[in-house]
């Protein structure tokens, strides 16, 4: 009797450190924002059976390659690719609503053969999921505008496309109280802080992720590259 082989996965983390992130898009009190952020999609990741590959900086992260963000995009997705992996969702630290339910629903629309899209509100991406043979898509897309969603369905021409939920993105100051009205109420506490509405204290990342994500065992960064 043959044996089906189970689908390797991985989330590809675009990451800069969670003080940088906060710092370089305005939003000094929201550093704890994305530290839960990364939490959560570490959890998330090991939920849907997949593996967290990071990309920047860090001794277990895969070095970003290319001379602007869109070939430091394909250059990322071919270098996880390379490791043997059959489904890939690339990421950001900037929506903080993704949850497992998204991942998900991403995989299982990959390994049927459709792309997965993650639209935010501003036309935007925050997950973008591909197979190996689907990278194509990757170019002449205008990257981080309000055009990367409509550029990528055109460049899926007739392939089918899966579109999760749209989520906010956290790109400025005015995006955090957006964020706020739409936030699960168990790290609302956070986003309050982050809006200078609430108490912050160091135990509220701790306190948000101990809800949503219980128990996360630490993933082990990849394997390096040949």
């Amino acid at each position: 009797m043959s044996t089906r082989v189970q689908p390797r996965r991985a989330v590809l983390l675009f990451a800069r450190a969670p003080r940088l992130e906060a710092r370089l898009k305005g939003l000094a009190k929201a550093e704890g924002l994305f530290h839960f952020a990364r939490a959560r999609i570490r959890a998330a990741a090991q939920a849907c059976g997949a593996e967290l590959v990071v990309v920047g900086a860090g001794p277990s992260a895969l070095p970003q390659r290319g001379r602007n963000f869109g070939e430091r995009m394909a250059a990322a997705f071919a270098d996880v690719f390379a490791l043997g992996f059959d489904s890939v969702a690339a990421v950001g630290l900037d929506a903080p609503g993704l949850s497992a339910n998204e991942l998900r629903a991403a995989f299982v629309a990959l390994e049927r053969g459709d792309l997965a899209f993650g639209p935010t509100h501003d036309g935007g991406a925050y997950l973008i999921g591909l197979r190996g043979h689907q990278q194509d898509v990757l170019h002449r897309v205008r990257w981080q505008s309000r055009h990367t969603l409509s550029d990528l369905r055109a460049r899926a021409g007739e392939r089918p496309v899966h579109l999760l939920l749209v989520l906010r993105d956290l790109d400025a100051p005015r995006d955090l109280a957006a964020a706020r009205a739409e936030a699960e109420a168990s790290w609302a506490p956070l986003l309050e802080a982050c809006l200078g509405r609430g108490p912050s204290s160091p135990h509220l990342v701790e306190l948000a992720a101990g809800i949503l994500l219980p128990r996360v065992p630490s993933i082990r960064g990849p394997p390096a590259l040949a």
